[in-house]
């Protein structure tokens, strides 16, 4: 009886492997099509000594556990805290350590549809000024709550729209933007017309880049749902690509798929992450 998860998990590796590299060559193969020169594709072996020490991913992951049950004091979704959520664990020690840790300088940096993450509050505590941009006017009355508590965080709620940021342009260091687009997506264009798509991911990117500095970075990542029935589909992932390259301003990008395997049974079936990472041009402000 207690063999019957075990067997079943061995007999869904190989599928799930397959799953993970059809979107690799999915995207990779697209790329190739548009001539996507600004664009490259790898594979992260997320949480293995070949990307991050093992150390340093469990201590960055305790300190996110810790933000969420002691400062934000997050509800548990199931049994765990949202940083341990399957994307969560990708998508948090990613942009930490790809986008920022290696930063020379404070930063100013955009969480666009941040929501209650502790990632903001991680940032906060480690000098970089944040600006908390949501449209749930809650979820900014129980930011500024939590703020009175830790005055010394410097993070500045915000109430707006990610498809119409309130600030002149260039005045980030850097743009983060973590699982937003596809909640967006579903939202807004349920019958995954791809036009209103296009529309949408372009106005969006259009914006994130309009509020970074020359040589600034844009953070994003997205879940990806094989099945089509909800989150971006490969077609829309193929034209986030071709926004980069040809729509607006071109910016040098990498494109990641983070590794299922790495993960196991946290994540769902047919889903992974994908993170993008543009470098705006210009003399490097990180």
């Amino acid at each position: 009886m207690y063999l019957i998860p075990f067997i079943g998990r061995i007999l869904r590796f190989p599928q799930e492997y397959r799953y993970r590299h059809c979107i690799l060559d999915y995207v990779i193969n697209r790329s190739k099509q548009c001539k996507l020169d600004y664009v490259t594709v790898e594979s992260v072996n997320w949480a293995s000594r070949t990307f991050i020490a093992s150390k340093d991913y469990i201590n960055l992951t305790l300190k996110l556990t810790l933000i969420d049950l002691t400062i934000l004091k997050n509800e548990l979704e199931g049994n765990i805290t949202p940083s341990l959520h399957w994307s969560r664990r990708f998508e948090y020690p990613f942009i930490y350590y790809r986008c920022i840790s290696n930063s020379r300088k404070k930063l100013v940096i955009l969480d666009a549809g941040a929501g209650l993450n502790p990632l903001q509050i991680l940032l906060a505590l480690s000098g970089h000024f944040i600006v908390s941009l949501d449209n749930d006017v809650r979820v900014l009355i129980r930011l500024s709550k939590i703020l009175k508590d830790n005055s010394k965080l410097k993070i500045f709620p915000c109430l707006a729209d990610v498809f119409q940021l309130p600030f002149k342009e260039n005045f980030f260091d850097c743009v983060i933007c973590i699982s937003v687009i596809e909640h967006i997506l579903d939202y807004l264009n349920p019958k995954f017309d791809l036009r209103l798509s296009y529309a949408i991911l372009k106005t969006w990117l259009c914006e994130l880049a309009r509020v970074t500095k020359p040589g600034g970075r844009i953070c994003v990542t997205l879940d990806i749902d094989l099945s089509k029935r909800r989150h971006l589909t490969l077609d829309e992932v193929a034209m986030l690509g071709k926004l980069i390259k040809h729509d607006i301003p071109p910016m040098p990008a990498d494109i990641i798929v983070s590794n299922r395997i790495a993960f196991g049974k946290l994540f769902a079936p047919q889903k992974t992450v994908i993170a993008i990472i543009m470098r705006k041009e210009g003399e490097s402000c990180i």
